[in-house]
């Protein structure tokens, strides 16, 4: 976390690699994943954007209420915030907060997301070639990770945006998706 001037930055990035073996004993974070028949469409890379962006949703959704954490509300603003976030990463051809060396509310700002007096944002990042980027095997990672937990699970935020680019070309590799998911309490 850095604070300055009123401002607080949780950020996250995660490339998803290896797995963890079949048969591990499940973490408490894995607990947090919702069963296969709570979000449908989660372990598929069938289906649209769309299609895998409600199951990502979904799967937020559960995890937070598995510790009586409120929803978030789904912002179209932070939806953007998100697209834009990968457009950076892809045009400067890196995986970062800060693409080209843009601070991580320059993307925020570019969607017109009101940075002014005391607010806070976060940042989860995740990229796999297309076949391991399924909303469920993203969520995993995100949930095995202490950092990206903490800002799935955040009481701070109020509202968060979701965005997913498929099949594209990033960092020399072909057929690859590419999450992000923007936190924000005004």
């Amino acid at each position: 976390m850095l604070t300055a001037l009123g401002l607080l930055l949780v950020v996250g990035a995660i490339v998803i690699g290896a797995m963890p073996r079949a048969g591990a004993s499940r973490s408490a974070a894995q607990r947090l994943l919702a069963p296969l028949e709570s979000c449908p469409g989660s372990d598929s890379n069938d289906g649209t954007v769309e299609t895998k962006r409600a199951a990502m949703v979904c799967l937020i959704d559960y995890g937070r209420s598995q510790l009586d954490l409120p929803t978030l509300h789904e912002s179209g603003i932070l939806d953007r915030v998100g697209e834009l976030k990968i457009a950076a990463d892809i045009r400067c051809n890196d995986f970062t907060h800060t693409p080209c060396g843009q601070p991580l509310t320059a993307v925020y700002a570019a969607a017109s997301y009101p940075l002014a007096g005391t607010y806070a944002v976060g940042e989860n990042l995740a990229y796999a070639k297309d076949r391991a980027a399924t909303p469920r095997k993203i969520m995993r990672a995100w949930l095995d990770s202490p950092e990206h937990r903490a800002n799935l699970l955040s009481k701070r935020w109020t509202a968060f945006g979701l965005a997913l680019r498929t099949g594209t070309h990033f960092l020399d590799r072909d057929d690859v998706s590419i999450w992000a998911n923007e936190f924000a309490n005004p």
